[in-house]
């Protein structure tokens, strides 16, 4: 009798066993068609919350899974190091893994939270070294220091240049004073860094004693504008519309023009690419574009005994600028950046000069064709603060930065001949040196404000201003 119960009892547990087994595979099984549904991804079979090829994570497997990579095969399951227990789970789970969205039985920094840091994405990068995907996200390193609008390439920490330029030729009619350009030429190195961008901004510069008059004036400008980038944001294009209270576009001949108009100027067109580059230095390229959309220039009797206004000359605004330029950007360490820009400003066609011959007749007597310009600008920073990874509020970060422009007509000054007198260049040739010094914030939102002024240095007859005060507000998205 106690030979049968024995002989009985053994063949139910065997038959328990290969129940329990055949069971557990099945269920193994099942579990690992679950999560590869659940996951998009092949399920590596070891049913933990914490393997990468079941939950798509970067961070690494804790210390008790750790998987000996000299014994898995490329697609096989990882093998665990540590020993299991009699249940067939591992020492460091207590129960199966959930189904559910949440890790269950698995101690919260398995998971780290969503902060402001950045993480690995696994993003490959691109064929030049250079992140361009990041530029402009304003994302803090894994330091806990703000990352220069950007990726981990270093060239995302150069800010935008300041700027030091009111150009344009003045001419001069019998001793009165005549502005190719009330509201100055724009060049490229004004708030904008030789890397493309994502940006909306507003340049203002308060220029004192501009010599639009024999006395100067002072002429405030504003220049709205927006930068996009295309083909995977290594390049883009810019567009500025400025606009100026500045002196009227109507002269007249004895000096009592107005000089507090609003005034439209020329549309600024830029396209800009990366050409070659690294992590720590760039080569850019591209053009600008100058579009004549202000106002013609108007010579005008100021009329008398009861007479109107007589227009005498008309200047008439259709001079179309092109001008490429090449830009260099390189930075050193995280925290310093040096980059310059080369230019050259060539009118492909000039102002034409219509003159009243009487009962407000006009003949065209000429043609004025501005300078053709070399804009040679070299800027250099330092990230002097950068705020800690947790912080929102407040300024973010400082950076001081030092800048030299140099700026030279490769042409001679033009003239006209009129009935009325010979309209001549107050300079036959140009050469202008600016020296810029500010101070950039890099504010929440992506956002930078920087503070800035210029002076002239030598060069006396051909100094466009005594000073100028610039701010420059960028958002970047």
């Amino acid at each position: 009798m106690k030979r049968t119960f024995k002989f009985t009892a053994s063949i139910g547990l065997s038959v328990c066993s290969l129940v329990g087994y055949f069971g557990t595979g099945e269920a193994s099984a099942q579990q690992h068609r679950i999560l590869k549904r659940q996951t998009g991804v092949p399920a590596c079979g070891c049913g933990q919350w914490t393997c990468p090829a079941c939950q798509q994570q970067t961070n690494c497997l804790p210390s008790n899974q750790a998987v000996n990579p000299t014994t898995q095969d490329q697609g096989s399951p990882p093998l665990r190091t540590e020993p299991l227990r009699t249940d067939g789970l591992p020492n460091s789970q207590s129960s199966p893994p959930s189904m559910s969205d949440q890790p269950s039985g698995l101690p919260q920094t398995a998971f780290p939270q969503n902060t402001d840091s950045t993480q690995s994405t696994g993003t490959a990068p691109s064929s030049s070294g250079i992140d361009f995907s990041q530029i402009a996200s304003n994302n803090r390193s894994d330091t806990g220091q703000q990352s220069s609008f950007g990726s981990s390439s270093y060239l995302n920490n150069a800010i935008e240049f300041q700027g030091d330029y009111f150009g344009g030729q003045v001419y001069s009619l019998n001793g009165l004073l005549i502005p190719s350009n009330n509201n100055g030429q724009l060049k490229l190195a004004e708030n904008v860094s030789p890397v493309p961008r994502d940006r909306i901004f507003i340049n203002y510069s308060l220029f004192n004693r501009v010599p639009l008059t024999p006395g100067g004036i002072d002429v405030s400008r504003f220049s709205p504008g927006f930068e996009k980038t295309f083909l995977d944001k290594q390049a883009s294009l810019e567009v500025r519309t400025p606009f100026s209270t500045t002196l009227d576009n109507t002269i007249f001949t004895d000096g009592s023009s107005n000089t507090g108009r609003l005034q439209f100027g020329n549309m600024f067109l830029s396209l800009k690419g990366i050409l070659i580059g690294t992590e720590s230095w760039a080569i850019t390229g591209g053009a600008s574009l100058i579009l004549p959309t202000a106002q013609d220039t108007r010579i005008t009797n100021p009329g008398q005994n009861g007479f109107g206004n007589q227009e005498l000359i008309n200047i008439s605004n259709q001079s179309v600028h092109l001008m490429p330029f090449l830009g260099a950007i390189a930075t050193p360490t995280n925290d310093t950046f040096i980059q310059s820009f080369l230019q050259v400003d060539t009118p492909l066609n000039g102002n034409s000069v219509f003159e009243n011959v009487g009962n407000s007749q006009f003949v065209k007597t000429g043609t004025l064709t501005n300078f053709t310009m070399l804009y040679a600008d070299v800027a250099m920073g330092y990230w002097l603060y950068r705020a800690p990874g947790h912080c929102q509020t407040g300024i973010l970060g400082v950076i001081p930065t030092l800048e030299f422009h140099w700026n030279q007509s490769l042409t001679q000054a033009d003239s006209v001949s009129t009935d009325f007198g010979s309209i001549d260049g107050t300079v036959s040739r140009f050469q202008n040196f600016n020296i810029t010094s500010g101070v950039t914030f890099e504010l929440p939102r992506k956002t930078r404000l920087a503070l800035g002024y210029a002076v002239p240095v030598g060069n006396s007859q051909d100094q466009l201003f005594n000073g100028e005060l610039r701010v420059m507000l960028n958002r970047f998205f």
